[in-house]
C-alpha cells in the first residue's frame, strides 16, 4: 500500500502522534535523554519532549524499542 506523506501528517494530527524527524526527535534521542538521566554520556542531543530531569525522578526505568514494524503491517493486525 502506497501511502503520500501528506496523508501521514493528517492522520498523525487527528490521532495526536509524532511523525519521525531524524534530526531531533527518534530513538537515539530517546536513548541519549535516559543515558543522560542516569549520568552516562551521549554524544547525540535529548528528546526534548522529555528532558532527563523528567527522567530522573523514577528509580526503575523500563525501556523496550519494538521499532521496523512499518505502517501497512501494523494497520493489518
Amino acid at each position: 500500500m502506497v501511502r503520500r506523506k501528506d496523508d501521514f501528517k493528517t492522520q498523525s494530527q487527528q490521532n495526536n502522534y509524532l511523525l519521525p524527524d531524524y534530526h531531533k526527535n527518534n530513538v537515539i534521542n530517546l536513548i541519549s535523554s535516559l543515558c543522560h538521566a542516569l549520568d552516562l554520556p551521549s554524544a547525540h542531543p535529548t528528546l526534548t519532549s522529555l528532558p532527563p530531569e523528567n527522567i530522573r525522578k523514577y528509580k526503575n526505568i523500563i525501556f523496550c524499542v519494538i521499532d521496523g514494524l512499518g505502517c501497512d503491517n501494523i494497520l493489518k493486525q
